[in-house]
Parts: C-alpha cells; sequence; structure tokens
C-alpha cells in the first residue's frame, strides 16, 4: 500500500512536468516518462511475484519496449491521443529501466564482467560513437522523438553506464564524492531549472564580451572552440544549488523546486 501511494503521490509532479515541457520547453519530460515506467514495471513485478522470478517482469518490459520503439519510429497514431502523455516514450522507456535493473539484480557490472576488457571496450565505443558517429549530432531526442538505431543506443548506453559505475567505485569517500553525493541529492532542482541557471550564465559571458546578445535567445549554448558549455555547467548547478537550499526555508518552496 505504501509502493502504491509512493508512486501515485508523484502524479502531480507529471501533471506540471507535461505542462511545463510543452510551455516552458524544460526538460520535465523525464518525469512522466519515468513515472509511467514506474507505473508498467510494477504491474510485471507484481505478475511475476506469482512465478517467482522477476525474469518474467523484465521480459514483459522488453517486448512493450519494443512496441514502443515500433510506435515511435513508425510515427503510429495511438488512441486517445495518448502520445501526448508520452506513453510511447514510457513504454520504449521500460527498455532502459529493464538494462539497469537486469545489471543490479543478476550483478552483471560487478561480478559477471571483467573489469579490464569492459573498460577498454566500453572507452572506445563512448570515444567512436560520442567523438565521430554522432559528432554535431544529438543522438538521442527524447521529446521529439529522433532516435538513431536501437542497437547503437543499447551498446551505448550500457558502456556509458558501466563507466561511471567504475568511476563511482574508484571514487571512495572523499572530499569529491560527497560532492557529488550533494548535487545528486539536488537532481531534481537541477533537472527542472537547470535552463534558466544557464541564461544566467549566458547574462554573465554577454556582460564579459565573450558571447553576442544572441546567445540568450538559445536554449544550450551555441557552438564555441573554447569548453564554454562547462563554464555554463558550472554556472547552471551552482544557481541551482542555490535556489535549491533557499527553498528549504519554505514548504511550499520546498515541494516545488525539491519535490520534498
Amino acid at each position: 500500500m505504501s509502493e502504491k501511494r509512493e508512486v501515485l503521490g508523484n502524479k502531480y509532479f507529471c501533471y506540471f512536468s507535461i505542462w511545463e515541457h510543452r510551455n516552458g520547453g524544460g526538460a520535465t519530460w523525464f518525469f512522466p516518462v519515468l513515472f509511467i515506467v514506474e507505473i508498467f514495471y510494477m504491474c510485471f513485478y507484481r505478475i511475476s511475484k506469482f512465478l517467482h522470478k522477476e525474469f518474467w517482469a523484465m521480459g514483459l518490459g522488453i517486448i512493450c519496449s519494443f512496441l514502443g520503439w515500433a510506435i515511435v519510429k513508425q510515427q503510429i497514431k495511438i488512441p486517445f491521443q495518448m502520445s501526448n502523455y508520452l506513453i510511447d516514450l514510457g513504454l520504449l522507456g521500460l527498455l532502459f529501466f529493464v538494462m539497469g535493473r537486469a545489471t543490479r539484480v543478476f550483478e552483471v557490472f560487478s561480478k559477471k564482467i571483467e573489469p579490464f576488457t569492459m573498460i577498454v571496450f566500453a572507452l572506445i565505443i563512448c570515444i567512436f560513437f560520442g567523438g565521430f558517429y554522432f559528432k554535431g549530432l544529438i543522438p538521442m531526442n527524447w521529446p521529439t522523438r529522433q532516435f538513431d538505431s536501437l542497437p547503437v543506443h543499447i551498446i551505448t548506453c550500457l558502456c556509458s553506464f558501466y563507466l561511471c559505475y567504475k568511476v563511482s567505485c574508484c571514487l571512495g569517500k572523499n572530499w569529491l564524492s560527497e560532492g557529488l553525493k550533494y548535487i545528486g541529492k539536488k537532481t531534481f532542482c537541477i533537472l527542472v531549472y537547470h535552463f534558466a541557471g544557464f541564461k544566467v550564465a549566458y547574462f554573465i559571458l554577454i556582460l564579459l564580451s565573450i558571447r553576442p546578445v544572441e546567445e540568450m535567445s538559445h536554449l544550450v549554448p551555441m557552438y564555441s572552440a573554447a569548453p564554454i558549455w562547462l563554464f555554463v555547467s558550472i554556472i547552471s548547478i551552482g544557481v541551482c544549488l542555490v535556489l535549491s537550499k533557499i527553498s528549504e526555508k519554505f514548504a511550499i518552496g520546498n515541494y516545488i523546486i525539491n519535490g520534498k
């Protein structure tokens, strides 16, 4: 019952996220998609309990994800305007959720893969696709439903996920890992409001005559040979952290800004 309340209790964020994504150009499409994924997988998991193996839930999730892929790639119109509520993306998102869940349940990364070989392979894949194959392109764009080959998305996601996993294991407990944990606890605020943080960074760059005024009209940083994106990212995260900290002092603000 508590699990049901926890999932359904996020419905207000989903309504806000759908509205904000359509009207504010934000990244909140992620929340309703994740909400839909959780609902589907929770149903599959309940079914698999009767069979005493979560494998069946994962299988149903993969089958539904292929259905979502077909709907998105073939631009199939689904009834009741369900695409407006990101149902098709929710179905597709099941694939990546199942991938993550499987690596956790079956301890794939920690016990069933030889680290050195996998690190080398993952680095080659990430460098090739990130630096050459997708150079100047967006690898996948969920809101506009623009995707490349499904096998490419699967292998690149798994490799990048594995590298992140190994880096997190190597960090251990130090000031850097503690700082990243703190930032991680503010993920909701950063995800929803980072575009506003971008605008603050653009304004600073324009005042310093580093970037043109036209930069303010862009959602993401314009291309530059200099690592402008790094400065913009740092400023944006900093703005979101300050906003999150201030909002913690007010119940309504904390709910809207931090989702708590």
